[in-house]
């Protein structure tokens, strides 16, 4: 089974104050998708399910948040929050 990918950004504007707020898969996608946000204040709101990133990509899976040309200097805070059965690269 393929599973499309989709991109929603999240809640918030990045700030310490109003962090972007991941609830949603959609919303750890939209991340991986936007380095030009990878500095920004992020919040996890909801247990999130990844199992789905396994067909993603043709196979590979979910694309890490931060490379060798972009790395992720942002704040992420769980909050307790779980991302449970991720695929990634």
């Amino acid at each position: 089974m393929t599973y499309a990918q989709t991109e929603v950004q999240p809640e918030g504007a990045g700030t310490e104050e109003n962090p972007f707020q991941i609830a949603t898969l959609d919303n750890l996608h939209w991340l991986t998708q936007n380095f030009i946000y990878w500095g920004k204040h992020y919040i996890q709101t909801a247990d999130i399910d990844a199992i789905e990133t396994s067909a993603w990509d043709n196979g590979q899976g979910f694309l890490p948040i931060g490379n060798d040309n972009h790395r992720f200097s942002g704040v992420y805070d769980g909050q307790n929050h779980v991302i449970s059965n991720l695929c990634f690269y």
